[in-house]
């Protein structure tokens, strides 16, 4: 019993620990369909269509996104190359909550930080010539 017991708590230690993105499908690392919410956390979710990623802060805005697939683009800010892959990502407003949106992209950017562009081929400069020479 006691075996049994300590299984368990590992495995579920273990699944909360990581460090990747969760996303309602059970995989990681990948945009798609995503949000969270409880007693002591304000709502979040991401959705994502046409190549763009839409951040919602109210359940609202989020519920009516998913029947119309459409935004009213008076609500929304759009922020070119905010996402992982440089996705252009559209945040939630609201001018009566001015800190909804600040928080939205903070807990995006969390989530998602941007994958770093390959490193340039480091090209030999003309200085680094001259000391080879002195050698």
């Amino acid at each position: 019993m006691i075996r049994f017991a300590s299984l368990a708590a590992f495995a579920l230690f273990a699944t909360a620990c990581s460090d990747a993105p969760r996303q309602a499908g059970g995989e990681y690392g990948k945009l798609g369909s995503y949000s969270e919410s409880g007693a002591f956390s304000p709502f979040y979710a991401e959705e994502v269509k046409d190549g763009r990623v839409y951040v919602f802060g109210t359940v609202a805005s989020h519920d009516k996104f998913v029947k119309t697939n459409e935004v009213d683009i008076t609500k929304f800010k759009t922020y070119i190359g905010l996402g992982p892959h440089r996705e252009t990502t559209i945040v939630q407003v609201d001018k009566d909550v001015p800190q909804m949106t600040p928080r939205l992209v903070s807990h995006f950017q969390e989530r998602w930080p941007k994958v770093a562009a390959p490193a340039a081929a480091a090209v030999p400069t003309a200085d680094a010539a001259t000391t080879a020479e002195k050698k």
